[in-house]
């Protein structure tokens, strides 16, 4: 099933690695993963990123760049990002052969050449499986990657998108020296005062819809600026209104950049917020999903967010 993808890769001798603006741990495990495999294949691969990582995500190590490059790659590759516009400012360099490897619902195979599962957990599970048909050995860098981009996009395994085999690969990488505590640690555990500070300030002032079953959390442009907050000083927040006891849909609106509003969408078991995200042109996965607006009031775009998740409140 894999056989398209080895060879393009095999017609390839350098690869310019791409992925989502603002990355998570699933898309940067899987992107150093990924370049390890090409390596260890004998080939050249490059991870651009926007901009430099925030220090949660520093656990992930040194394999990125963030310059502009005027060099010319074989392959560009688009890992864990389901939209060409979510590439951002390095859309730019998806041009020439191109592959995308993704396990987002709303990915609509815009490469050329495109292996998308969208029952995978992650697109760490996805590489990992490429991993495996290839059969390149895995080396404990490799595996502490790839764990983490699991790790990351399954919650800790609490998402309801982890299975059996989520468990299998975990345990895999594990044996073969994935550093799954400081990883947990990094990842999971550990927040930095202002980020518990931000969460104290959400939980202050969350709103309640529809019983209950809706949660808002809401950082407008005044508390954005008044607290100092930065896009990366909401890493792992956008699970909070989600976290209350009987919410159904949780919704994090944050406009740091006035003009520019960021919506995270989590739901429980009812909602499918891929479907919530896609009606404003976001997309994601069916219990995670994001959608930016532009121009637009943080109180008018919730007034439509939840007036589209009553749609399936309403059908329960």
């Amino acid at each position: 099933m894999f056989k398209e993808v080895l060879d393009t890769l095999n017609k390839a001798n350098s690869i310019l690695i791409l992925t989502h603006i603002n990355p998570d741990g699933d898309a940067l495990g899987s992107s150093v993963g990924f370049k390890l495999m090409l390596e260890k294949m004998g080939k050249r691969a490059v991870i651009l990123l926007e901009k430099e990582l925030p220090e949660m995500f520093l656990v992930f190590g040194d394999h990125f760049i963030w310059e502009d490059t005027d060099e010319e790659f074989d392959l560009v590759v688009a890992l864990d990002c389901g939209d060409i516009k979510r590439l951002g400012d390095r859309a730019k360099y998806f041009k020439g052969n191109t592959m995308c490897i993704d396990h987002h619902v709303s990915n609509e195979a815009f490469a050329d050449v495109n292996y998308i599962d969208k029952d995978a957990a992650a697109t760490g599970e996805i590489i990992y499986d490429i991993i495996r048909y290839i059969n390149i050995p895995v080396c404990p860098d490799m595996a502490s990657k790839l764990y983490g981009a699991i790790l990351t996009d399954t919650g800790a395994f609490m998402f309801s998108n982890t299975t059996k085999k989520t468990h299998i690969i975990a345990a895999d990488l594990i044996e073969k020296g994935a550093d799954f505590y400081n990883l947990n640690k990094k990842l999971h555990m550990e927040k930095d005062y202002k980020r518990h500070f931000i969460s104290a300030k959400l939980i202050e002032n969350m709103q309640f819809y529809e019983d209950g079953k809706i949660c808002v959390c809401i950082i407008d442009n005044n508390m954005a600026t008044e607290l100092g907050i930065k896009d990366e000083d909401l890493n792992g927040i956008a699970h909070l209104p989600r976290s209350v006891i009987g919410v159904e849909a949780g919704i994090l609106i944050s406009e740091i950049t006035l003009g520019m509003v960021k919506v995270s969408l989590r739901s429980d078991e009812i909602v499918d917020v891929s479907k919530v995200a896609g009606a404003f042109g976001g997309g994601g996965h069916i219990r995670a999903a994001g959608v930016r607006f532009r121009d637009k009031s943080t109180l008018d775009i919730k007034d439509s967010l939840i007036t589209e998740i009553k749609k399936q409140l309403e059908v329960e």
